[in-house]
């Protein structure tokens, strides 16, 4: 499961992260990314979710997933900490707003 260590390394989580997130050990964390244990459906929905991915994606059957500008500033918003989202949120009303009025 190259993909899903992939993706788990471009968020900056550690394997601990995606475990505490799943309510599996490291360990299962650990065998899914080796490719030693089958993830199960639910757990493989959640990972999908969580890194905004297709779930044929994490099992390698799709290509990797386009960059959109969008998706790449959302991504951006959800490492931030709740407080630094908060900014973000504020300004990015402020620009739509400020679009408004032109």
């Amino acid at each position: 499961m190259n993909r899903l260590k992939s993706l788990r390394e471009k968020r900056n989580k550690t394997q601990q992260d995606i475990a505490d997130f799943l309510n599996v050990t490291q360990k299962a964390v650990s065998f899914y990314e080796l490719g030693q244990r089958d993830i199960p459906n639910e757990t493989l929905q959640k990972l999908a979710d969580y890194f905004r991915v297709s779930t044929d994606y994490i099992l390698g059957r799709d290509e990797p997933p386009k960059k959109s500008i969008i998706g790449g500033i959302v991504g951006m918003i959800a490492a931030l900490s709740p407080e630094k989202q908060e900014q973000a949120a504020s300004y990015i009303a402020f620009l739509a707003n400020e679009d408004k009025t032109i």
